[in-house]
């Protein structure tokens, strides 16, 4: 069904000003990333794969003339740039596509360690400090949420500071602002981040509220 549909978009062309018409492709580039009409990132993928698998080639080959840290360091710097760039967009994508990234990164660890590539990947990742390409992805995920809420709050608190400073009298407006920050940050934690950890959630709170009492002067005391 599916493929049916998609079929149906070959033959759709838009023309323009000076006699130029735009035709539908399969995969296009966007800000270096590379978005097929299924958006399953397969040549994207593809694409990290090819450049990751020529510097780890090149690596090996200067491999015996550098130490371990060094190592490391031109990985990170070459390998991770790359698997971590616009890594958000493979939350949910199949697992085999997953493993493809997985690889690369396996065979980079490889690469700087010397080890066989039948040897378990987990003690080789562990004393590298490298996440897996999952782990990775979430990561990030929850990166962006927490920097998100965060700029919401700043927001939160500079609408408390103008009601405080009279530069917003109407005491309806206040909530209704403020009801719109909060409706946005829960839609941010429930749509993007479903796996942030409530210690962090509730950090970011407890933070947000002590500014918020403070910039209203009525900071509450913890009776011991």
């Amino acid at each position: 069904m599916e493929t049916h549909l998609l079929s149906k978009t070959d033959n759709i062309s838009l023309s323009v000003p000076d006699n130029i018409t735009v035709k539908p492709v399969s995969s296009a580039r966007n800000l270096g990333v590379i978005f097929d009409s299924r958006l399953s990132f397969s040549d994207h993928i593809s694409s990290i794969s090819k450049a990751c698998f020529c510097h780890i080639r090149n690596l090996r080959r200067i491999r015996s003339y550098l130490d371990h840290s060094t190592a490391a360091i031109i990985a990170t710097s070459m390998i991770h740039s790359k698997l971590d760039y616009c890594n958000s967009l493979f939350l949910n994508l199949p697992k085999f596509e997953l493993n493809r990234l997985q690889s690369i990164l396996n065979t980079a660890a490889h690469a700087i360690t010397c080890s066989s590539r039948f040897c378990k990947i987990t003690p080789i990742l562990k004393p590298l400090h490298w996440l897996n390409i999952s782990e990775r992805i979430h990561y990030k995920i929850i990166s962006l949420t927490i920097m998100l809420c965060k700029l919401i709050n700043l927001l939160t608190l500079e609408i408390f500071y103008l009601f405080r400073t009279k530069q917003i009298p109407d005491l309806n407006l206040l909530f209704h602002l403020v009801a719109r920050a909060a409706t946005t940050k829960v839609v941010c934690i429930h749509s993007y981040c479903p796996i942030l950890a409530v210690s962090y959630w509730f950090e970011i709170e407890s933070q947000s509220l002590c500014c918020i009492f403070t910039l209203l002067g009525t900071v509450p005391k913890i009776q011991t």
